[in-house]
């Protein structure tokens, strides 16, 4: 009796138990359509009938596959895409969805035309990138969860005046908070009276020179959100803005008379430091403050601390130099046991490597953002076990601090590194390959063709490479005014040269490879071309993806291809 046969005459029960495993999708696209039979149980299989999928981890073929069924599109309530994925589904302007979340791998625009798949939205995530709209927002009368990344503080503003009944909003501002509309712009503005739960936190991909925050245009607002139950605040880059007892009490916790779980974090540059923390101990919350001396920087911030992010205040001294509210002392209040990710502009020594170890437990990146930090410790100092970082995962250099380098001698897990390619080259000829060897994902910029052998030969096990030319991410192109194509500064790659020559070296973990910006010969059928020189390589059993991005976009041309 053939396999297929007893297959065939299983009971009912067996077949919805393997259902149980598989993703809702990937059922679907494994047994629909099989026979009647089939096609009957999926009718009738509960976990089908929640309406409840995540696409982003979907083989590309099968989530084609999910494109042709657009008649479900419209009977989904709950979604998890990226927005490469958005562009190919199809939603009707009654859709039933109510909770949305996206996961962008760029900024993402969302023009009037496509804003109906928002209009029923009670739950709207949207992670890693920025979400901008086209005015005006359309009024979101169900929406009452929000966690969102804006590009500037007025998008905010705008999205709170579409929200009507939102109860909870985590808003995270990528980019520059100032605007040339001044604090006027405020009158007219309604904001829900639900509002209880508000978190407003700026993240800076390149360092604070980049922006000025205006601390002020944020009091504004949340003066206005009198119902507030709780408030975290993250706010750097403030220019001679010094936050005391008397401003925190008159300007925002005055207007909040409900609020009973307050967390911030206020970085401020120039002006005067917080001399006494007296003034604070008429709070119910705990304050601390420190000064950088070296760097001119302030903080404020409430303990314990809740935040993930810390930056650009941390060296040796941090934690014995801090000033508190506390009547008595409480060392367990300055664990910083929630940061995951610090901004670095000190050097390193061997005092900072064990302030790291006992006050930073979950730390797993570090991002170094200036150009003249230094390793000072011993030579053989990460040869000592108990000198160590085990809980590092990934390393950002954001400028080329060649003195650095040695720092990564004591990270034994690390398996992520960002660099430019002069520091990279730097790395592989001062650094023995032991030390790199384990790292599987590696993210190059101003990236040099003939350094490719060297990369290859490096990072044996890499299974994330992404190559580029551009100086950073944000980094726009630059366009010929006669046939439109990106000049960059930076000479443009052959897509197909990197990849003949990375084929060759069978790296047989590779997941997925991005190259950018790129110039072909004939990019009208470079999907093609590459199709045709990856199945040369690869083996006979490996499935591809490709994602190209072409010269003309708003962002320098890039190729994504990923291996399953």
């Amino acid at each position: 009796m053939s396999w297929r046969s007893v297959f065939d005459r299983l009971p009912n029960e067996l077949y919805l138990s393997i259902f149980d495993y598989l993703n809702p999708i990937d059922l679907l696209y494994s047994f629909s359509n099989l026979n009647f039979r089939f096609n009957s149980l999926l009718k009738s299989y509960s976990c089908l009938t929640c309406k409840s999928i995540d696409l982003t981890k979907l083989n590309p073929h099968v989530f084609q596959y999910y494109c042709s069924l657009q008649q479900l599109n419209n009977e989904i309530y709950s979604i998890k895409l990226n927005n490469n994925q958005l562009k190919f589904l199809s939603f009707s302007s009654n859709n039933k969805l109510t909770r949305l979340n996206f996961l962008l791998e760029n900024d993402y625009h969302l023009y009037l035309n496509d804003q109906f798949i928002i209009k029923n939205l009670q739950i709207l995530k949207v992670r890693h990138h920025a979400l901008t709209w086209q005015k005006p927002l359309i009024i979101c009368q169900y929406l009452q969860q929000v966690a969102i990344h804006l590009r500037n503080h007025w998008d905010l503003i705008d999205l709170l005046n579409s929200l009507p009944i939102v109860e909870k909003v985590h808003a995270t501002i990528d980019y520059d908070v100032t605007s040339c509309r001044d604090s006027s712009s405020l009158e007219g503005f309604s904001y829900s009276n639900k509002l209880k739960d508000f978190s407003y936190i700026i993240h800076s991909n390149h360092g604070l020179i980049y922006f000025v925050t205006d601390y002020s245009v944020i009091e504004l607002l949340i003066q206005n959100l009198t119902n507030l139950l709780k408030l975290r605040l993250y706010i750097i880059g403030c220019m001679n803005t010094i936050i005391d007892g008397y401003r925190l009490e008159n300007n925002l916790l005055k207007f909040l008379p409900k609020l009973n779980k307050f967390d911030i974090f206020i970085q401020s540059y120039g002006g005067n430091q917080i001399k006494s923390m007296e003034q604070f101990h008429s709070f119910k919350w705990n304050f601390a403050s420190y000064t950088n001396q070296l760097t001119d920087m302030h903080f404020l911030f409430t303990l314990p601390f809740k935040f993930q992010y810390l930056h650009e205040c941390l060296n040796e001294y941090f934690i014995n130099s801090i000033k508190t509210n506390f009547q008595k002392s409480n060392e367990n209040l300055l664990n910083m046991n929630y940061v995951k990710h610090v901004d670095l502009s000190c050097s390193i020594t061997e005092n900072f490597i064990i302030l790291i170890q006992k006050s930073f437990p979950s730390l797993e990146s570090i991002c170094f953002s200036s150009s003249t930090t230094e390793y000072l410790c011993s030579t053989s100092l990460h040869r000592q076990s108990h000198y160590l970082i085990n809980s590092i995962r990934t390393i950002i250099f954001q400028h080329s601090s060649l003195n650095l380098i040695p720092f990564i001698r004591h990270l034994p897990n690390l398996n992520k590194l960002i660099l430019n390619q002069s520091l990279l080259n730097h790395l592989l000829e001062k650094i023995d390959l032991i030390y790199i060897s384990q790292i599987t994902e590696l993210h190059v910029y101003k990236f040099q063709r003939h350094s490719l052998e060297n990369i290859l030969n490096g990072f044996p096990n890499i299974r994330h490479l992404i190559l580029k030319t551009l100086q950073t991410n944000d980094e726009p192109p630059v366009r010929s005014f006669i046939d439109n194509r990106c000049h960059h500064k930076h000479r443009p790659i052959s897509a197909c040269d990197i990849l003949e020559e990375v084929f060759k070296k069978k790296l047989n973990q590779l997941e997925k490879i991005e190259i950018g910006c790129y110039f072909e010969r004939d990019e009208q059928n470079l999907e093609g071309i590459l199709s045709r020189l990856i199945t040369k390589y690869i083996r006979i059993n490996t499935k591809f993806h490709i994602n190209t991005e072409d010269y003309k976009s708003t962002r320098c041309g890039s190729i994504q291809i990923l291996f399953f």
